[in-house]
């Protein structure tokens, strides 16, 4: 909440527009049950935006090969996800600026 607040993040409607977003999903070190954070988060199997990229990041060589991912590689696997409307973004990001 921190890191959104100081990119110009404003509370002021439950799931309204915002400025950012930033949502942590899982933990290497496992389950956290805080009254500000719980991981994993409770609703990231059933939102196609997170699964559709977390199916290809998993099979990066850095995760691909760590058996800590192995119950989130094969849960993913499993899961429906309605694609249409998905795709990768193929476009310039302010994190990635193409080379000129």
């Amino acid at each position: 909440m921190a890191i959104e607040g100081r990119l110009g993040r404003v509370r002021t409607i439950k799931d309204g527009p915002r400025t950012v977003d930033i949502d942590l999903l899982f933990s290497q070190e496992g389950c956290v049950d805080l009254p500000e954070l719980t991981l994993p988060h409770p609703r990231w199997s059933e939102r196609g935006f997170v699964i559709l990229p977390l199916r290809q990041l998993l099979q990066a060589p850095a995760l691909a090969k760590d058996p800590t991912w192995d119950w989130l590689r094969a849960k993913v696997a499993t899961l429906p996800i309605d694609g249409s409307g998905l795709r990768p973004w193929q476009g310039p990001t302010p994190w990635n600026h193409p080379t000129c």
